[in-house]
């Protein structure tokens, strides 16, 4: 798949938020992205920075657990993922982090790989945490190396943003500066 790249780097023209209709999850993203929920056992969303070119993407999921996650079940999440990796034909680990304070849960990892999948090197930064019962994947991949540089600022806007409640612009207004009025009597 030799899909061509613009030579000018992607520009955001606007943004639009995500609000899971059940509140489990928002997230901002580029207006100009399709946005694809699936259907799945799970919540999956999709997004395609161009609907020409499904393999680059950024997928979000959300799982429940049906309770939170024992600290002793995220050393078996570990070894699931790298067990999976090692499955990737010709992966290479970039990184590997495990993630605390700055994830809602308190717990997650994020890895940054490279693999050849269907003949194509394709490069992913993947981020999993918990919420609550929650288990939450936010998976960024380009079809190739290059389309992951091409696209990988708008990425990480993407993967950054993703949170465990709905968004609501008036309450994080308010949490900020109690004195502005955001609902009228």
């Amino acid at each position: 798949m030799g899909l061509d790249l613009p030579i000018d780097r992607p520009r955001f023209t606007g943004i639009s938020l995500y609000n899971h209709t059940q509140g489990y999850l928002s997230f901002w993203y580029p207006k100009e992205w399709t946005l694809q929920e699936l259907e799945s056992p799970r919540i999956t969303i999709s997004l395609l920075p161009d609907a020409a070119d499904p393999t680059t993407n950024a997928t979000v999921e959300v799982t429940d657990l049906h309770e939170p996650l024992a600290a002793g079940e995220r050393d078996l999440i570990i070894e699931g993922i790298k067990a999976g990796l090692s499955e990737l034909q010709d992966c290479l680990l970039e990184s590997w982090r495990e993630l605390g304070k700055e994830t809602a849960g308190g717990w997650g990892i994020e890895w940054i790989c490279t693999f050849v999948d269907d003949g194509q090197r394709r490069k992913r930064r993947a981020r999993l945490f918990t919420g609550n019962q929650f288990l939450y994947s936010v998976l960024c991949q380009g079809a190739t190396e290059d389309h992951y540089a091409y696209w990988q600022g708008m990425f990480e806007f993407v993967l950054l943003t993703v949170g465990t409640n709905p968004f609501s612009m008036a309450d994080w207004l308010k949490e900020r500066n109690p004195e502005i009025v955001t609902e009228y009597p």
